[in-house]
């Protein structure tokens, strides 16, 4: 969509302490700060990540920072000094027998864990932030 958000269908909103707004779609991440929108890439080994069908989310830190989790296994941290999303953890990198193992759920709790759950089991992702 022209100069506006990249799609209509959204999947996830937050608010950083800027007051910004972050939206996902499922064409891409957006950020809102009142007057005009600004879109970004997520990039793993230089490869721009599409952000369908894995349906990511968006979750905010106690210090109200964004990330983006999805049930690829990707974590993506907001970096403010490069304005960018640096890639913080892929969970099928660090734990190869999940390669073809769908994950049927993410999500961050109050102290920034990230609980991924499988078929058969859970990982709980801790930053120690």
């Amino acid at each position: 969509m022209d100069n506006g958000l990249s799609s209509r269908r959204v999947l996830s909103i937050q608010q950083d302490k800027q007051n910004y707004i972050w939206i996902l779609t499922h064409k891409g991440l957006d950020r809102y700060n009142g007057k005009q929108f600004k879109h970004y890439q997520l990039h793993r080994c230089n490869n721009p990540l599409s952000f369908y069908p894995n349906l990511n989310f968006l979750y905010t830190d106690k210090d109200s920072t964004i990330w983006e989790v999805g049930k690829d296994g990707f974590v993506f941290r907001y970096d403010e000094q490069r304005d960018s999303f640096q890639l913080a953890f892929d969970l099928r990198a660090t734990f190869p027998a999940l390669k073809k193992a769908p994950i049927s759920s993410v999500y961050m709790d109050s102290e920034a864990n990230i609980w991924f759950c499988t078929n058969q089991s859970q990982y709980i992702l801790e930053f120690n932030l």
